[in-house]
């Protein structure tokens, strides 16, 4: 399959919004402007690059919620499957922030923005101020909307880090179920496949991809990952799932899937918020069943979903 990450889409979009309107403030008297870009995308960094190069005594920060700089987030799923090291899959480290003069603030989220006062807000309650502001963080994966959807066990599958989660719990998994058809559930399909973990790959409509492809293509697509061990089991999700006394997610109950096996959930949402769960579990694996509300033993790994 051949196609950019939903992030590359994002800034190609916008590239032109943020040149025309993202430009180096002009600098008077002995004030030096400042920018602060809250992600470090491809976007976030780009735009710090262009700042620095437009506007060389201006005071750049970034800030992410990652723990590690820029990174090729096309190429995590290569590493979940076994087939890279950690070392491609890195774009800037953190020297490269540093040899620009930039503040890299890894590990902070931002709370609060406030226009009025020009500043921004983290966790820790550190106030960082700005004459101008980019927030450039892309989609953001959310939760099913189940019960117990963020226990212990489920992986979100959206950063380098979620990658690594995965990566570590599959090796040790029989079995998966993966939840929503996607262009993320397909990456978790071919994890799986990667990994020789047979998976159940549970889809709310009658085929992988519904609104993009045809009925014929959505078949070869089928057929593959049958190949691989994925068997699709359509007109299916998830209803909840249920934990031991630790909060450790155990079991997950479906309208038309039953048995024992790790889950992967990948459904997207509508809005720009991209919905992420999946999960995997040690042993057993889910067969399709007609009964109405089953549950079964599970450990989870999750991304973005699709319908």
């Amino acid at each position: 399959m051949v196609g950019f990450h939903p992030a590359i889409h994002t800034f190609v979009s916008y590239f032109p919004w943020i040149a025309t309107h993202f430009t180096p403030a002009t600098e008077t008297g002995s004030m030096t402007a400042s920018y602060v870009i809250i992600g470090d995308g491809i976007a976030g960094s780009s735009a710090a690059e262009t700042l620095r190069e437009e506007a060389p005594d201006a005071e750049i920060t970034v800030i992410t919620e990652e723990g590690e700089a820029l990174y090729n987030r096309i190429l995590i799923k290569e590493y979940a499957k076994g087939k890279l090291p950690e070392a491609p899959i890195s774009i800037h480290d953190t020297d490269w922030y540093a040899d620009r003069e930039i503040d890299l603030e890894l590990d902070t989220v931002v709370t609060n923005i406030d226009p009025d006062g020009h500043a921004v807000t983290t966790y820790e309650g550190e106030t960082i101020e700005y004459d101008k502001l980019l927030v450039a963080t892309g989609g953001t994966p959310t939760q099913l909307p189940v019960d117990n959807s963020d226990a212990d066990g489920i992986h979100h599958f959206w950063t380098f880090q979620d990658a690594r989660n995965i990566r570590e719990h599959i090796e040790g998994a029989d079995s998966a179920t993966i939840v929503g058809a996607g262009l993320l559930g397909i990456d978790l399909a071919a994890i799986c496949g990667a990994q020789e973990v047979e998976a159940n790959y549970l889809m709310r409509g009658d085929c992988w991809w519904r609104y993009a492809l045809t009925e014929e293509g959505a078949e070869i697509m089928h057929d593959a990952m049958r190949e691989r061990g994925v068997t699709p089991v359509f007109q299916s999700g998830v209803d909840h799932f249920e934990t031991d006394d630790e909060g450790h997610v155990t079991q997950r109950s479906t309208p038309t899937a039953s048995g024992s096996t790790p889950t992967l959930s990948a459904s997207p949402s509508a809005s720009t918020s991209t919905p992420r769960s999946c999960r995997t579990s040690t042993s057993n694996r889910t067969t399709a069943s007609s009964s109405t509300s089953t549950c079964e033993p599970v450990s989870t790994m999750s991304s973005p979903p699709a319908t």
